[in-house]
């Protein structure tokens, strides 16, 4: 038993039984730094190793920031970067000379514009999942040769607690993707996709 509480109960006790009633204190009940975990409640990370196992080429070898510009860049700290610098990013561009995979897209939750479609960019992915990207709303992919399978971004509450979709620019263009279903994209107007012919 907590000592501290041990402390409280004795007292309390010592009180009642000389006067009948029982006062406690709240300071008598205060914890030190004890956290009880009943395995429901999952801890969230709020640092992330900033390197290329978990964000491909956006990261260097050397764990700094690749060919590519964030609209807020993040503070890498010793090797690590704070998720909550990850989740206020609302554009990525790969920039001219990227070569590689990108990785820990669900990462970036804010994310508004991706856009991987300058001249010497090589996208070397296989798959892309934007499905964490609810907000993402412009999306350009132009330079990703081996590329066969994407995901879209899903979608989000809005302040009436309605499911929507924030997509509404979409260029897919120099990959191995051969059909893409659009249907649930419902506020999409700017579309321009090139499929794959064998």
């Amino acid at each position: 038993m907590n000592k501290k509480f041990f402390a409280a109960l004795a007292s309390a006790t010592m009180a009642f039984t000389a006067s009948g009633s029982i006062a406690v204190f709240a300071d008598d009940f205060v914890e030190e730094s004890n956290i009880v975990d009943n395995g429901d409640v999952k801890p969230t990370d709020t640092k992330v190793k900033w390197n290329q196992e978990n964000f491909g080429a956006l990261a260097t070898k050397e764990g700094t920031i690749g060919n590519v510009t964030f609209s807020a860049e993040p503070e890498i700290k010793d090797g690590y970067v704070k998720t909550d610098d990850l989740e206020k990013i609302t554009t990525i561009t790969l920039n001219d000379g990227f070569k590689g995979e990108v990785k820990g897209l669900e990462y970036f939750t804010k994310l508004e514009n991706f856009t991987a479609s300058a001249n010497t960019v090589e996208v070397t992915n296989k798959t892309l999942d934007f499905s964490e990207n609810t907000k993402l709303g412009t999306l350009e992919v132009t330079k990703a040769a081996e590329l066969t399978g994407i995901t879209l971004p899903g979608t989000y509450k809005n302040e009436k607690d309605e499911d929507v979709r924030a997509l509404t620019s979409l260029t897919l263009d120099g990959t191995k993707l051969t059909s893409l279903d659009l249907s649930e994209q419902e506020k999409l107007d700017v579309v321009l996709v090139m499929f794959f012919v064998f």
